[in-house]
């Protein structure tokens, strides 16, 4: 059983790497699941994004079962459910008439879509419930200086199961079939659940928090006069703090995620506008998530080793929207490379915020709060983006809105702080 936090951590990531692969399954063999269940775009466009939503409604409830099951049960519980859908997905093949069921038994190409959709449904519920946990169990296990290195850690693994996704279930699909690549997501998330179970620690036990640093490289994260983090007394209701630093912070991620949402989505469309094939618009449009990947592990680090992780938010997002409207001008690999470092760079200090501020048994209910914020910015970004290349006929519009949603970040990164000052006060 493991007992160092790293060595927690490296069983986390593995963990978490789970949950960008099975999202971005679908994508990677669509033409061929489309072909065997007999979707249209627009169906297998769906499965796509039914992974994802769970996450609004189920946010929240997520952190209320991670304290009732305990995290080791409740991470047992999410894998389980990723590993069914999975397995699930690959069996909606059996559902069609190509696999040897004839059209009198009743199962046609949209009870395959059916047992897929099921199945989309059941692995995104468990990844927002191991989204909330990881996250918390991150939160406890590095409450100090290293906080924002972990939790940027931890995020990058999520574009890093994507990359991974992209570069290897398209070609298994199409030499063992998309049933096998299928089956694959839910394999590793099976792996992580036996890793879980033998490796963790504790079968419900609350993970010991670090004792808070309070050295000078601190000083810029608490307000002169303000309580140490975390220390929130009984007089304010958990309830209140919980929503209000969870809703804040929330505010901070989604604005932040939905600026690089709004970004990859409509990159592709961009280069193709200025003459790009489809080929060299995905390989390109790809460098901002590599980008993306590296920054991500950099602004962690760098926050924590500086102390000073207010100047790298606002280093980034002006930074980082500054080169999303130099996009418009070039279609250099490196100019995408550094606009997705930069854009990396906030995650872990933004994300790390919430954990500095609550106590421990605070912290689910709070990053569920966030999450819930995140997954319903994700549902409406798409949504929002298609609206302003209709009203404006150009996909260059979707730059000035992602560049605007990315700097509007750091403001509301500051009123976190403000408010969890003013709490810290009244209390």
């Amino acid at each position: 059983m493991l007992k160092h936090r790293w060595s927690i951590l490296a069983l986390l990531l593995f963990t978490r790497g789970t949950m960008g692969f099975q999202f971005q399954s679908i994508a990677a063999f669509a033409p061929l699941i489309g072909r065997d269940l007999g979707l249209t775009p627009a169906q297998t466009g769906g499965l796509i994004g039914l992974y994802m939503l769970p996450g609004v409604v189920l946010a929240l409830p997520a952190a209320l079962v991670g304290r009732w099951l305990g995290a080791k049960r409740a991470a047992l519980l999410a894998l389980a459910l990723m590993a069914a859908g999975g397995f699930g997905l690959a069996a909606s093949a059996g559902f069609t008439g190509s696999s040897g069921i004839t059209a009198n038994s009743g199962f046609t190409a949209s009870s395959g879509f059916a047992v897929a959709a099921l199945a989309r449904l059941a692995g995104g519920a468990g990844m927002v419930l191991l989204n909330v946990l990881l996250t918390k169990t991150v939160a406890d296990r590095f409450a100090g200086r290293e906080s924002a290195t972990a939790m940027a850690l931890l995020l990058a693994v999520w574009p890093a199961g994507i990359a991974l996704a992209l570069a290897t279930l398209g070609g298994l699909a199409s030499t063992a079939g998309w049933p096998l690549a299928a089956a694959v997501t839910g394999a590793w998330p099976l792996a992580a659940l036996l890793g879980m179970a033998v490796l963790y620690p504790g079968a419900g036990r609350p993970a010991p928090a670090r004792a808070m640093q309070t050295d000078a490289a601190q000083t810029d994260a608490v307000q002169p006069g303000a309580a140490p983090p975390g220390a929130a007394t009984q007089r304010q209701p958990m309830l209140a703090r919980s929503l209000l630093l969870g809703s804040a912070a929330g505010w901070a991620w989604t604005l932040y995620n939905c600026g690089f949402i709004a970004l990859v989505s409509f990159l592709p469309a961009l280069l193709l506008s200025r003459g790009a094939g489809l080929g060299e618009a995905g390989l390109i449009s790809s460098f901002v998530t590599w980008g993306l990947m590296l920054g991500t592990p950099a602004g962690g680090a760098l926050a924590d080793g500086s102390g000073k992780p207010r100047a790298v938010v606002l280093f980034a997002c002006v930074a980082g929207a500054a080169l999303i409207g130099l996009a418009g001008l070039g279609n250099s690999p490196l100019h995408f490379l550094a606009l997705g470092f930069c854009i990396g760079l906030p995650a872990g200090p933004i994300m790390a915020m919430l954990g500095q501020a609550l106590p421990e048994r605070e912290r689910g209910l709070g990053y569920g709060v966030l999450l819930s914020w995140y997954y319903a910015g994700l549902a409406v970004t798409p949504a929002l983006g298609g609206l302003v290349l209709q009203a404006t006929g150009t996909p260059v519009s979707i730059l000035a809105l992602s560049a605007a949603l990315v700097l509007a970040t750091f403001p509301v990164y500051q009123g976190f702080h403000w408010l969890r000052g003013r709490l810290e006060a009244a209390a």
